[in-house]
């Protein structure tokens, strides 16, 4: 019996070490979901050491990103070399490395977290307009400026760079920019006009977050993915296109932006997920293009205004709420055929207080009521 338990310890140990483990660097790190990559956590045995440097990959695993707070506190870390597979710092990650003056950023850093130096030997001095950089990166800005040019070379924009600043009016981004931060402009309440630079692929979770006076934005065809809560609040929003090569909208990316009329969502989209247009209350029509299979849960759910939906020949399921309080709603137009359109499975209440529409065929033929 207690050879079994000892047994049974041993596992367990080495169940808990693939959680975090140690490389043969010595650096701690967590496999990442797709199972051939990594993210580098701390210092592992390396916590006292003066000189770090991360190696391109650890036990087999590429290392391309640096955990939230991985090397906080290494007051004795006075440099570090970071390989070019790292595309994401995460937030504070060298925080309070008082002995570190200097981090040269790998070229293909696609994500900067908040306040990645604070607390560090890192120099940070802002410059006319109060926005701060770090190599071509713009870390952050102290706000009071209302029009913000950024300046020529700038790869990317740091998570929450321009949070909650309200002078800020207009931001003009040059053509270098391939990345914006998570929440980069969320609560920026008096923001009427910003530009995305071709190269930026996603829009991130929050990025435009209450900014209730934005009310046109064009999107790059470089853009591939709208994150959750990416427009949320944009009250003043009536204008925005969606480019082909769009493939997801996520959570909540348009919620109560109330101004939006007309969506007409591009054929490459694959994945538009819950609450995505719920509370658009001026939204007149919204066209769901082939390949959606999924009407998810709230996705148009308060559209006030809502009259016509066209919806895919692909869709196998309509959630919970997906069409609810839609009081206007007349007509659905379905790419399909009536057997098809009986055969989608369908939540009991997913056009709960729509009522007096109707469903046409692909032919125009009225099929249900």
């Amino acid at each position: 019996m207690k050879k079994w338990i000892v047994l049974l310890l041993v596992l367990l140990s080495v169940l808990a070490l693939g959680a975090c483990n140690e490389g043969s660097f010595g650096l701690a790190y967590t496999v990442n979901a797709d199972g051939k990559s990594c993210m580098v956590t701390g210092p592992g045995l390396h916590k006292e050491d003066a000189a770090i440097v991360i190696p391109r990959s650890l036990d087999g695993y590429k290392v391309t990103a640096i955990r939230d707070d991985a090397f906080r506190q290494c007051e004795n870390l006075t440099s570090i070399a970071i390989p070019r597979t790292v595309t994401s710092i995460g937030s504070r990650a060298f925080y309070g490395c008082t002995g570190l003056a200097r981090v040269d950023l790998p070229d293909g850093l696609m994500r900067l977290g908040v306040d990645v130096f604070e607390g560090s030997g890192v120099v940070l001095i802002p410059d006319e307009n109060g926005l701060v950089y770090y190599d071509n990166w713009l870390i952050s800005a102290e706000g009071g400026a209302a029009n913000v040019s950024v300046r020529e070379g700038t790869a990317g924009l740091a998570m929450h760079c321009f949070y909650g600043d309200e002078a800020l009016v207009s931001v003009q981004l040059p053509d270098s920019v391939r990345s914006i931060g998570l929440a980069a402009f969320a609560e920026c309440k008096s923001l009427t006009t910003v530009n995305i630079p071709t190269g930026v692929t996603r829009i991130e979770d929050s990025t435009f977050y209450g900014c209730s006076r934005l009310a046109e934005l064009t999107l790059p065809k470089t853009v591939t993915h709208i994150g959750n809560s990416a427009f949320t609040w944009c009250s003043s929003l009536g204008v925005l296109t969606l480019p082909e090569g769009l493939v997801s909208i996520g959570d909540s990316a348009f919620f109560h932006s109330s101004m939006l009329r007309l969506v007409s969502l591009p054929s490459t989209l694959q994945t538009v997920k819950r609450s995505a247009f719920e509370g658009c209350s001026m939204l007149l029509s919204v066209t769901v293009p082939e390949g959606v299979t999924v009407l998810k849960e709230m996705v148009f759910s308060g559209c006030q205004e809502l009259r016509t939906v066209y919806l895919p020949s692909t869709l196998t399921l309509i959630e919970y709420g997906a069409l609810m309080n839609c009081p206007q709603l007349g007509a659905i137009y379905f790419n399909g055929t009536a057997e098809e359109w009986a055969a989608i499975e369908k939540n009991s209440y997913w056009d709960a207080h729509s009522v007096g529409y109707r469903v046409y065929d692909k032919n125009g033929i009225h099929i249900e009521e």
